[in-house]
């Protein structure tokens, strides 16, 4: 039985046999065996191409795996990038869906350098921002926790100080406060720790969209960094923006315990109540975050206007034509 992690080379498929590929083709989109990565290195019209190691390009995240060279509507080679829909097309989506659209860019132009880009220097520093933002704010909510403990022993070392000068007529309205303080400190540990897990679930998304970043930078196609980057540009809007309304909404602001030791105790212990209250004031949130948020860096390029303005397609090459250039 093949073993799922096992890649096989897609040229000696086509005659069932299973041999194990080493290498991946960028431009073929081929899985290539020792011998057939030989031929292919050797031969005119693909000695050029860029491979990678099959073991490196199982390090690729998911959705750039799912990313082709060819239209998988039409068989076709990628030729342009339509600005307006986010998405590279072949010729035949050109003349189908993209006639009216504006801005279109030959893929060739827009996918050179891509990985030294500024796009991908803005987006790798958004993230990295946005990954520092989560772990400070983590850092500064585990503060918190720490900030409200000892504010709730400070205050019970109070009410113990007072308590020595009363007697046990006391005790019940001592212990009803002490219940209060547990009460509102229970509350607010309960509240900051649930915030706490879902900043940290935002930090684990931010921090696999950057090891999914260095992946593509290293590993991935040209093309596929371009995509990607589209993707992840998309799905991290949400994450990078998320602190900010935190912030904004005030779920951030600092909820302190306090304690008011009741006057009357000074004066009297007949007319007493309770042995004090306890309440939760609010400070504004004192962490600074790093503000800017990722975008989209224009792509100046020379557009497209027509189909002459277009390379032609490269046909598709078949198992037979592959091999008798080998």
């Amino acid at each position: 039985m093949a073993t799922p992690d096992i890649q096989f080379c897609s040229l000696c498929k086509e005659d069932d046999i299973n041999n194990e590929a080493i290498t991946w083709c960028t431009e073929c989109d081929t899985f290539l065996c020792l011998d057939c990565d030989k031929h292919h290195s050797r031969n005119k019209s693909s000695k050029q191409h860029t491979t990678l190691p099959s073991i490196d390009y199982k390090k690729l995240p998911d959705f750039i795996l799912k990313t082709g060279n060819r239209c998988p509507d039409h068989d076709q080679q990628y030729e342009l990038y339509c600005p307006n829909h986010s998405t590279a097309c072949c010729l035949q989506c050109f003349t189908e869906k993209h006639q009216n659209c504006e801005n279109l860019k030959r893929l060739p132009d827009i996918m050179k350098d891509v990985k030294s880009s500024t796009s991908m220097t803005r987006l790798e520093h958004d993230l990295n921002d946005a990954n520092e933002n989560y772990e400070s704010t983590i850092t500064y909510l585990k503060g918190r926790l720490s900030t409200i403990l000892n504010q709730k022993t400070t205050k019970i070392k109070k009410i113990y100080l007072m308590r020595k000068s009363l007697n046990e007529h006391f005790d019940k309205l001592e212990q009803k406060t002490m219940e209060e303080l547990d009460v509102e400190h229970t509350k607010l540990e309960t509240q900051i720790k649930k915030l706490i897990n879902q900043v940290d679930v935002k930090r684990s998304h931010v921090k696999n969209y950057v090891e999914n970043l260095a992946q593509m930078k290293h590993f991935a196609t040209e093309l596929q960094t371009f995509i990607g980057i589209q993707e992840i540009e998309n799905m991290t809007t949400e994450e990078v923006g998320y602190l900010q309304k935190l912030t904004q909404s005030g779920e951030l602001d600092e909820l302190n315990i306090e304690l008011k030791i009741s006057s009357d105790i000074a004066s009297t212990l007949q007319n007493l109540t309770c042995f004090g209250t306890v309440s939760v004031t609010s400070v504004p949130c004192s962490l600074k975050l790093k503000t800017e948020v990722a975008c989209q860096v224009p792509i100046s390029v020379p557009t497209v206007k027509t189909i002459n303005d277009i390379h032609p397609v490269l046909r598709q090459k078949s198992r037979s034509q592959i091999s008798s250039e080998i």
